[in-house]
């Protein structure tokens, strides 16, 4: 019972959390809005909280800013990269979260990445 306690605790914080960033981007620039609660859980760790990439012991993870203005980078190829970043020809430490995120979260990413400048 202990787990289902956590998990309905942990998920109505997300909620919450959802619901405080929409009311803030309602009235904010695109440019300046933060990065989606989705992307803070699965991606910052790695990339950094505003994609400026990050570094954990001597492994170096690349900036997400400028993304969007590379070939083969538009949203639906970070969605695609998301779910098989091996097509992409990215190697682990990058993984696929195909199994971790729905289709619908990896396009709030990437839409969000996308925009990084």
């Amino acid at each position: 019972m202990q787990d289902r306690d956590l998990l309905e605790a942990e998920t109505r914080e997300v909620g919450h959390r959802v619901r405080e960033q929409l009311a803030r981007q309602d009235s904010t620039p695109v440019a300046t809005r933060a990065a989606p609660v989705l992307y803070e859980k699965w991606c910052s760790n790695c990339h950094g909280r505003n994609g400026e990439g990050a570094q954990q012991g001597q492994v170096h993870f690349p900036r997400l800013t400028g993304v969007g203005a590379k070939p083969q980078r538009n949203v639906d190829d970070i969605v695609g990269l998301l779910k098989n970043p091996e097509a992409y020809g990215l190697q682990p430490p990058m993984r696929s979260f195909s199994e971790k995120l729905t289709e619908p979260q990896m396009r709030e990413i990437a839409e969000w990445v996308h925009r990084l400048r």
